[in-house]
């Protein structure tokens, strides 16, 4: 599958939807579905929110494979660099109101993708993952 979005907001839903079709078609454990949307979600998300420098239309494009059990993702956009590897973990603390902000959706991705590979290429950010079908 190979969807181009644009960074409006609003692409999320019919990411969502292409999401669910592809899962459907590839007969994917709903636990395996749903982590590949928390995950793509929270990342393009940000990419949407924070990635970009103006206020123009930018192309934002999403590759999935199924290589047997594994499904490989590539999202990639020409915002501005940022590698999430290099992200610190949050500070988790027990209370709420303790924890400190950012950080945390990289966490969840980190913690829902089996392989992560980062790279800056002709003034694009390329993320690659690994999620394993559970």
């Amino acid at each position: 599958m190979i969807l181009e979005l644009e960074n409006k907001i609003e692409e999320i839903s019919r990411l969502s939807v292409e999401l669910e079709s592809f899962v459907e078609k590839e007969g994917l454990p709903l636990k395996t579905g749903l982590n590949l949307n928390i995950v793509l979600e929270e990342l393009i998300t940000n990419t949407i929110l924070y990635g970009y420098e103006n206020d123009k239309e930018h192309l934002i494009k999403v590759s999935i494979e199924r290589d047997g059990d594994t499904l490989k993702v590539s999202l990639e956009d020409d915002g501005v660099a940022f590698n999430p590897l290099e992200k610190e973990p949050p500070k988790m603390s027990s209370e709420l109101d303790d924890l400190t902000p950012g950080g945390l959706g990289i966490h969840l991705v980190k913690n829902l993708t089996d392989k992560l590979e980062y790279q800056r290429k002709d003034g694009k950010n390329i993320l690659k993952m690994a999620i394993n079908v559970a």
